[in-house]
Formats: C-alpha cells, sequence, structure tokens
C-alpha cells in the first residue's frame, strides 16, 4: 500500500491545470477525506477568457489528474475561477 501526500497531489494539480491556456495562476487547497480528497482550486485567468468554458476545462482536467492518474476518488471541488485585471494600452 502506497501513500501520497496532500501537497504533492496539489502540485500535480497546479501543474497540469497551470498548462492550460489563458490561465496564468492556479492555487490548490487539498484535503483528505477518507478514500476521497475535497478540492479548492483559486485560479486566476486572462481578462478576456470565456469563464463557463475554462470553468468546464479546470474541472476536466482535474477529474482526469486526480481520478485516472493518481487512481483517487475527487469528493467535493470547488472553483474559484478570477480574471486578472485589463492591462490599460499606453499610447506613446
Amino acid at each position: 500500500s502506497a501513500e501520497l501526500d496532500t501537497t504533492s497531489i496539489g502540485r500535480r494539480l497546479a501543474w497540469h491545470l497551470d498548462q492550460l491556456a489563458e490561465v496564468m495562476t492556479v492555487v490548490p487547497t487539498v484535503k483528505s477525506r477518507g478514500r476521497s480528497v475535497d478540492i479548492r482550486l483559486e485560479i486566476e485567468a486572462a481578462p478576456d477568457v470565456d469563464i463557463p468554458l475554462k470553468t468546464d476545462e479546470v474541472v476536466q482536467v482535474t477529474h482526469e489528474v486526480v481520478e485516472v492518474e493518481l487512481g483517487l476518488k475527487l469528493g467535493k471541488l470547488d472553483v474559484q475561477m478570477r480574471c486578472a485585471p485589463f492591462e490599460p494600452d499606453w499610447v506613446g
């Protein structure tokens, strides 16, 4: 039998989610609950991101990493998505 630290799960998840287009930062919080893990994701995305589409993609990747790659059961998943501020275009 093997154990996987929740920090390692968070790191793996953050790495995969950070590879997605328009995702700028990922801060995962992973809590073990028996045979499953509850995950809270704080994600900052590009200012012009399609939030519903990106949220669906984040949920899909999270499910894939946790259940398929790591062989764990995904419990509660809470995704907090926010957009980065628009940068003003400076004309000189």
